[in-house]
């Protein structure tokens, strides 16, 4: 019998923990950056996550400029 989910109840047995990790849109961190990004799991290269973060506010830009 499959255990049926609803919104409310599908993460009940899964702690939670909110790591505020914020890249401004010209790329900006703040200095705690580093810490909080050591708490999730994987690699991270912070250059990348920026460049991420400029080319998608560039994009969105444009698109705002073509509209």
């Amino acid at each position: 019998m499959q255990r049926g989910y609803t919104r409310n109840t599908a993460y009940v047995e899964y702690e939670n923990e909110v790591i505020p990790v914020i890249i401004g849109a010209t790329g900006t961190i703040r200095k705690s950056f580093r810490k909080y990004l050591k708490n999730i799991n994987g690699k991270h290269n912070i250059t990348i996550l920026q460049k991420t973060v400029t080319r998608g506010a560039a994009y969105m830009l444009l698109r705002k400029v073509l509209m």
